[in-house]
Order: structure tokens, then C-alpha cells, then sequence
């Protein structure tokens, strides 16, 4: 069994906002995650909700079909599109938020996290170590474009990536720079 709920719902908001960013990388691969979405999850509406265990299988093949950068260039855009609550200004505030985030993505679960999630740990005023959790259910590539989205979003900048050892409740993690 996986350590996400695949019988969950995800927000389709995150799913619309991929549609939308990949209209911006071209029109044909707009067209291919446009099919791969309606063939695995019969459309991809911002007001939808839709099984999680279909969302793992839709973002997993356009991985393979589309790369990882393509993938991560997904998680930049659903990073734009989380509903911050007001006063969050600072990128580490936002990162910090960025599990709760994650969480309140998903319903129709008996688990705490449904969909898995994110670790944060400050390491200074410009660096933190970030990470997934066992449980993340999507690829890494889409992970490390949401870290990135939220730093891009809030500093107007784009952060440096360097793998480092996961730790315990973790499949990888990161240390960032922005």
C-alpha cells in the first residue's frame, strides 16, 4: 500500500495552473498535457477535485513523455496559485507555510497528509534546506519547481538547487539558495 492515500481528492486548482503554465512553453505541448489529462483524469477545471492516485499516474507519465524540466516548470506554476494567507511576506515564511499548503490540497482522507509533503529548515537569511517527504507521491522535478515558484513568486527571483542527504521521513532534500 502507499504511504500517500491514493483514494484522496486533490485540488484541481493546481491542475489548472500546470495546464496554463504549460501553455506557456508552446502550443503542442499544451495540446500533450491537455490529453494526458483528460485521458487520466477526464479534464483538468480549477473548481474540480480529482482522485489523487489518478493525479500520481497523470503527472508521472508527462514526466516520462515531457522531462523533468517540464515537470518542474508544473510545480513553479501550482506555487503561484497557493492561497497564502495574508501577512505571509518573507520567503521563509512562505516556505514554511508551504506544507500547510500542501495538506489543505487534498480531502476525502483519513491520513494527515494525503498527498505526502514538504520539509523546510532555515539555514540563514538567503539559504534553507528543503525536502519531500517519503509519503510525496509525484515526482522530485515537480517538488523542487514548487520550492522554486514560491522563492520566484516572493523574491522575484530564481534559487540555486543543490541535492543533499535526506533525513529520516524523507526521499531527498535540498539546499537552497536565493
Amino acid at each position: 500500500m502507499p504511504a500517500y492515500d491514493p483514494e484522496s481528492e486533490g485540488d484541481g486548482r493546481y491542475i489548472a495552473s500546470f495546464v496554463a503554465a504549460a501553455a506557456d512553453v508552446s502550443p503542442v505541448f499544451e495540446s500533450r498535457v491537455e490529453r494526458v489529462f483528460d485521458e487520466v483524469l477526464g479534464g483538468a477545471d480549477t473548481d474540480e477535485w480529482y482522485r489523487t492516485g489518478d493525479i500520481v499516474t497523470a503527472f508521472d507519465r508527462l514526466e516520462e513523455e515531457a522531462g523533468e524540466k517540464t515537470m518542474e516548470k508544473g510545480g513553479r506554476a501550482a506555487a503561484k496559485v497557493v492561497p497564502w494567507p495574508d501577512g505571509l511576506g518573507e520567503v521563509e515564511e512562505r516556505l514554511a507555510f508551504l506544507d500547510d499548503a500542501h495538506r489543505d490540497a487534498y480531502r476525502d482522507s483519513e491520513m494527515d497528509a494525503p498527498g505526502g509533503g514538504y520539509t523546510f529548515e532555515s539555514t540563514d537569511d538567503r539559504s534553507a534546506r528543503v525536502g519531500l517527504t517519503d509519503a510525496y507521491p509525484y515526482p522530485d522535478s515537480f517538488g523542487r519547481g514548487a520550492f522554486k515558484g514560491v522563492v520566484d513568486t516572493t523574491a522575484g527571483t530564481m534559487p540555486v538547487l543543490e541535492q543533499v542527504p535526506s533525513r529520516d521521513g524523507e526521499r531527498t532534500a535540498w539546499e537552497m539558495e536565493w
